[in-house]
């Protein structure tokens, strides 16, 4: 009955470590499109250039690209299922670039 209860333990675990590497690596994959789409657009590079730098990295995320002049600022949003467990988490990163004028 131990042995029962202590598998039981290490499987709850190890799916709990499953979920959380998901939900890390899904955090890291959506900073670095906001930064690289940060990047795109503060090169005068546009909207449209930067929302697919958003979908080659980060797939199908939510994206708001604003500009105030100076700054670009590229802000994302995603919801993540989690693997083999109910429910999701809505992850969201920030980016900001000085815009570049070309010579």
């Amino acid at each position: 009955m131990e042995a029962a209860g202590a598998v039981s333990i290490l499987a709850f675990i190890t799916v709990m470590l499953v979920g959380m590497i998901a939900v890390f690596g899904a955090q890291a994959s959506l900073v670095s499109a906001a930064r690289e789409a940060a990047r795109v657009a503060a090169l005068q590079s546009g909207r449209a250039a930067a929302e697919q730098v958003v979908r080659r990295v980060a797939g199908q995320a939510e994206s708001r690209v604003s500009s105030d002049g100076e700054w670009v600022t590229v802000e994302l949003r995603k919801l993540v299922r989690l693997p083999a467990l109910p429910g999701v988490m809505r992850l969201s990163a920030r980016a900001t670039a000085y815009e570049e004028t070309p010579w």
